[in-house]
C-alpha cells in the first residue's frame, strides 16, 4: 500500500465528533464517561486448557523443587516464596482473561491443533505452538529434576 505525506491540514478533511449524530455519537459519549467499556480477548486463538497446563507445569517444578530440596537449609522459605510467586503468576492472567467480552469465542484443544494460530511470522501448526510455549517450562523441570537427584545423590 502506498502512503502519501500529507503536506498542509488542508490536504485532508478534519471531522470533529461534536458533529456526529445517532448511535455513533451515543456510543463515543459512553465511552467519554466510561461506560460500555469491555475488555478484547487478550489470546483469542489460545484454548483455556493451555494456560492450565501452563500452570500444572510451572505447578510441578515447584513441587518438584519441594520433594529434592525441601530438606536443605532455609529451603522451605524459598519454596513458600516460589508459591507466592506462582500464584501472583496464574492469578494476574486468569484475572484479566475473566473480563473478556465473550471467552466462549476461544478455541477448543482439538480445534486449536487442527487449526493452529496466525502470529506475526505467520500460521504456525498447533503441534508447534505447543512446543514453542511448553519447552522452556518442560526443560526447566527437568533441569529442576536432575539437580534434585544429584543434590539428594551427593
Amino acid at each position: 500500500m502506498y502512503h502519501e505525506q500529507l503536506k498542509t491540514r488542508d490536504a485532508f478533511k478534519v471531522v470533529e465528533i461534536s458533529t456526529l449524530d445517532g448511535p455513533a455519537s451515543a456510543a463515543l459519549a459512553e465511552l467519554e464517561l466510561g461506560r460500555g467499556r469491555l475488555a478484547e480477548a487478550a489470546v483469542p486463538d489460545v484454548p483455556r486448557a493451555i494456560g492450565v497446563m501452563m500452570a500444572a507445569t510451572y505447578a510441578a517444578i515447584v513441587a518438584l523443587f519441594a520433594l529434592t530440596i525441601a530438606t536443605a537449609g532455609q529451603s522451605l522459605f524459598v519454596i513458600a516464596i516460589d508459591v507466592v510467586f506462582l500464584v501472583a503468576f496464574f492469578a494476574v492472567p486468569t484475572i484479566m482473561l475473566k473480563l473478556e467480552r465473550d471467552p466462549a469465542r476461544r478455541p477448543s484443544l482439538s480445534r486449536f491443533m487442527a487449526q493452529g494460530m496466525q502470529t506475526y511470522t505467520g500460521h504456525v501448526s498447533g503441534a508447534g505452538a505447543l512446543a514453542q510455549m511448553f519447552i522452556v517450562p518442560v526443560l526447566l523441570a527437568f533441569a529442576v529434576l536432575a539437580i534434585g537427584v544429584i543434590a539428594v545423590l551427593s
